[in-house]
């Protein structure tokens, strides 16, 4: 680092020498990081890779099951061996959809919606502590704008 006399003009922030995809990589795993930490030590240390956002939409209802396998980027065969691991692990049930018999409906066990409380909970605390760390709201609206409308470059991800 070099000193500012006055003549050089000011060192650019780190993190404008990253590229966007190596900051969300390494804030999607900052983030994870938080949530595997606190469920391993909570007692669901079984949980499967991806198993908190299944569970996390799930109680939320905010995608169908048709959606998820896109939004998490697997295949369809990937996304049910996740289902069974939480079915076999105890977290979820599946059976058919008594609204249509077609569909398939996951439900959360007990155990599954204790899960999904402590990952919603690992959220709201890592968004209060982004928010303390940049100390502006309207600039977290933003980020999360732009998120957001990211997923427009790829349309087949289910979440728009």
């Amino acid at each position: 680092m070099t000193v500012d006399d006055g003549d050089n003009p000011p060192e650019a922030p780190w993190w404008e020498a990253v590229s966007t995809s190596a900051l969300l990589r390494a804030g999607w795993r900052a983030y994870g990081d938080v949530v595997r930490t606190a469920v391993a030590e909570a007692g669901f240390d079984d949980l499967p890779r991806n198993g908190a956002y299944v569970l996390g939409a799930t109680a939320r209802q905010a995608m169908t099951l048709q959606q998820l396998p896109s939004a998490l980027g697997v295949t369809k065969q990937a996304f049910s061996q996740l289902l069974d691991a939480l079915v076999l692990r105890g977290y979820a049930e599946r059976g058919p959809d008594p609204r249509d018999r077609r569909r398939l409906l996951l439900t959360l066990t007990a155990r599954g919606s204790a899960a999904a409380r402590l990952v919603d909970e690992c959220a709201r605390r890592s968004d209060a502590a982004l928010l303390e760390l940049v100390g502006d709201p309207a600039a977290i609206a933003t980020t999360r704008r732009v998120l957001a409308s990211m997923t427009a470059i790829a349309p087949d991800t289910g979440l728009a």
